[in-house]
C-alpha cells in the first residue's frame, strides 16, 4: 500500500510578499471603511433602474422588446473596458 501524501497547495510566489501586502493595504485605505464598494456597485445598477423607470413610464417607444438591446449592449462594453482598464 502505497501511503504518499498529496502536493501541498502553495500560493503563487508573488502573493505572500511584502509588495503584494503594501498594494493590499494601499487599496483599502483608499477604498475606505466599506463605503465606496456599495456605492460603486448602485452606480453599476444606474443603466438598469432608467431601463425599469423608461418602461414604467411607457417611454420605450413602438417596440418595448427591442428597445433595451441597444442601451444594455453599450453599458456592457463600458463596463468591460472598465474591467480590462482596470485589471492592466
Amino acid at each position: 500500500m502505497d501511503t504518499a501524501q498529496a502536493p501541498h497547495h502553495t500560493a503563487p510566489p508573488c502573493a505572500g510578499t511584502p509588495a503584494a501586502a503594501s498594494r493590499r493595504s494601499r487599496l483599502n485605505r483608499l477604498l475606505g471603511p466599506g463605503l465606496v464598494k456599495p456605492a460603486l456597485f448602485l452606480m453599476c445598477l444606474l443603466p438598469a433602474a432608467c431601463l425599469f423607470w423608461a418602461a414604467i413610464f411607457d417611454q420605450l417607444g413602438t417596440n418595448p422588446g427591442q428597445a433595451p438591446i441597444r442601451p444594455l449592449g453599450d453599458w456592457t462594453l463600458r463596463f468591460l473596458v472598465i474591467v480590462l482598464a482596470v485589471t492592466l
